[in-house]
């Protein structure tokens, strides 16, 4: 599930990380309201101080960024997978 949060990112060209890392926030908070973690789980909090903090940059109402992460929790979106080409397709290549 794509979050109202992911969707600002995606326009922004921002990764959660990195933007957890600008903000100085806590990453796993960040890919809890982006919608994007490991495996599905269930959220009991989210820290006002985040949320207050990530809806006046974002403009995204608090309850908006809650609902969706919690929801998104639920059925995340996996995170990026990278894949490594063996070394034999590698020197062929080159």
């Amino acid at each position: 599930m794509e979050t109202a949060f992911a969707k600002w990112l995606r326009e922004r060209g921002e990764s959660h990380s990195a933007y957890a890392l600008r903000v100085r926030v806590n990453k796993r908070s960040i890919a809890l309201l982006a919608g994007v973690c490991r495996e599905p789980q269930r959220v009991k909090w989210f820290k006002y101080a985040t949320l207050a903090l990530v809806s006046k940059d974002t403009g995204i109402p608090i309850e908006t960024l809650a609902s969706d992460g919690e929801r998104a929790a639920a059925n995340p979106t996996p995170p990026r997978r990278y894949t490594r080409r063996a070394r034999e397709d590698a020197s062929a290549d080159a």
